[in-house]
């Protein structure tokens, strides 16, 4: 039965959740950020609550240090890409504007005003790149409150998206060679291939295989064509783990030859991951491979991956460009912890 390992959206289990004290006051902080905006001639940012995490991480740490300070304490939150990280939000760029303001005031309009009067402050606020916003605050010990707002740019934010940890029953096959002199090995079981590269004398390779067997074996070896092979040992695998040879293919193991067969019975956690885009042509690249299966149209992406208890993957999402090679434009972390996956963007 599948575990469920997270919410919709971008509201990550295992991070520090802080409670925003004033939801009125970052609802008119959005509002009067936007007025400015439109005053300028830019589009209105859209709430992002990813950004508005972060920004509410920092709100809290800067009233308890009472300073303004890009820079938090912690490593993991240092910088406010740092931060962004921890939350789990991607982004292709980002900005990061503070304020603290004395009580009595109109916090959102004092806020947006000094911002409007600052150089660098200003030219983020009205920066044409920026279409999200996040906003948080925090309460001073003597009163004065501290706004952190973080703006960014994601093309690729996803519609939605879901991870959930299966228990797989697998099969591990391992084949004993006998490998007369180095070379580079075609093993198909199934259809499914590899190249593995050995040196003479007795060498295991193993794999994980479909449950259901038998399983069909070939083993090539490079033939008088480049990039071609030619069979040099065939046959099948039975359920129980019998060999059988098959004769009747190639030529008769002249450089590699399967001497024994062995099954491994076991189970394994899979992870299945779930991702809706607004952009059809992305495809997904898990660790340093990408998965062209992945992408089912219409920027529906789904692929099953293994992810043990304790270890992490790199996923990414890239763009293919016209000379065939693919962009990255988007990473995640994804960390296993228990029954939970936890996931960090990078940019």
């Amino acid at each position: 039965m599948p575990r469920p390992t997270g919410a919709g959206g971008w509201l990550l289990p295992g991070v520090d959740d802080v409670a925003e004290p004033d939801p009125d006051l970052v609802a008119a902080l959005h509002v009067a950020a936007n007025e400015a905006r439109a005053v300028h001639g830019v589009q209105a940012t859209v709430w992002d609550e990813g950004l508005a995490r972060a920004a509410r991480q920092h709100a809290a740490e800067l009233a308890a240090r009472n300073v303004l300070d890009h820079l938090g304490l912690e490593p993991d939150r240092r910088t406010v890409a740092d931060r962004l990280a921890r939350v789990g939000s991607p982004y292709a760029t980002h900005a990061e504007n503070l304020a603290a303001v004395p009580p009595g005031l109109d916090t959102a309009r004092a806020t947006v005003d000094g911002w409007l009067e600052s150089p660098g402050h200003r030219a983020n606020l009205l920066a044409h790149d920026f279409d999200r916003a996040g906003y948080g605050t925090a309460l001073g010990a003597d009163g004065t409150v501290f706004v952190t707002q973080v703006l960014a740019h994601a093309a690729w934010i996803p519609l939605d998206w879901s991870t959930t940890l299966f228990e797989v029953d697998t099969v591990r096959l391992t084949l004993e060679l006998a490998v007369a002199e180095p070379t580079t090995v075609l093993v198909d079981i199934d259809g499914a291939q590899a190249q593995p590269t050995f040196d003479a004398g007795t060498r295991s390779w193993a794999t994980d295989v479909a449950p259901d067997g038998p399983w069909e074996v070939v083993i090539g070896i490079p033939g008088t064509t480049p990039g071609r092979f030619t069979i040099d040992d065939a046959g099948s695998v039975s359920r129980d783990g019998g060999w059988f040879p098959d004769d009747g293919r190639g030529r008769p193991r002249e450089v590699v030859r399967v001497r024994s067969v062995s099954l491994e019975h076991r189970v394994r956690d899979v992870v299945r991951l779930r991702l809706a885009l607004p952009t059809p042509a992305a495809q997904l690249v898990v660790g340093a491979y990408q998965l062209p299966g992945a992408n089912r149209g219409d920027g529906l992406i789904e692929a099953e991956f293994e992810l043990t208890d304790g270890a992490e993957l790199i996923v990414g999402l890239a763009e293919p460009g016209d000379d065939g090679t693919l962009a990255v434009r988007h990473r995640w972390l994804l960390q296993r912890d228990g029954a939970s996956i936890h996931w960090a963007a990078r940019p």
